[in-house]
């Protein structure tokens, strides 16, 4: 079982990009999408992290947490 793939019991951790609000697919090249729910999600933040240098990504958010479909916890990611 690879690291994005949903799990019922574990964190669903996104990548939000901070200007526009999208959140990150990880697809060739990379993508965004409007919702979280069609975001890719992780379980560690080390992959996190380590999909933001392979991508390219600055000026992001980490949301660690969410509520309500809202980000309520996130580490800032320039």
């Amino acid at each position: 079982m690879t690291d994005t793939q949903t799990l019922p019991h574990t964190a669903k951790r996104v990548i939000r990009h901070q200007a526009t609000g999208l959140y990150f697919v990880e697809q060739e090249g990379g993508g965004w999408a409007n919702s979280p729910d069609a975001a890719t999600k992780y379980e560690r933040l080390g992959t996190m992290v380590e999909v933001c240098r392979r991508f390219g990504l600055e000026d992001v958010d980490l949301v660690l947490k969410m509520e309500g479909g809202e980000p309520v916890e996130m580490v800032a990611i320039s």
